[in-house]
């Protein structure tokens, strides 16, 4: 009976090495990734912050707000089992952000709204500052 253990350990080998390799590797090398990420998005919520305003073409708004969307989930992936609650608090503060982007009338420009919308990238800027602080960057 020790061949089928054989066969089994022999085919699910090559299955862990595949798995091995895609890793993250060290936890300082996730760390910094996660750390990138949460730099990238930073970047993308001040862009997205700068497009709205009264008056912004809509179309802009919502281009800024698919790469914050990007962005944000780039550090969702790459921070998830670093700090994970910090995380959870990004991903409940970015929904507001989409909920309010869709929420926006379909005219060609953003008027009302604009407030609230700055008011919810501030939030999701918040929650990344504590995803920073939780992973140390």
């Amino acid at each position: 009976m020790r061949r089928p253990r054989l066969v089994v350990v022999v085919l699910l080998s090559p299955v862990a090495l595949l798995l091995a390799q895609c890793s993250t590797g060290t936890p300082e090398a996730a760390t910094t990734r996660a750390c990138e990420r949460a730099e990238d998005l930073a970047a993308a919520l001040a862009s997205l912050d700068e497009t709205i305003g009264e008056g912004a073409p809509l179309a802009d708004v919502q281009d800024a707000a698919r790469r914050a969307e990007d962005a944000q989930g780039a550090l969702d992936d790459a921070a998830e089992d670093l700090a994970r609650e910090r995380v959870d608090a990004l991903d409940a503060a970015w929904e507001r952000v989409d909920d309010g982007v869709d929420a926006l009338a379909d005219d060609a420009a953003v008027t009302a709204g604009a407030d609230r919308l700055r008011e919810d990238v501030a939030a999701v800027e918040d929650a990344r500052a504590d995803v920073v602080a939780e992973l140390g960057c």
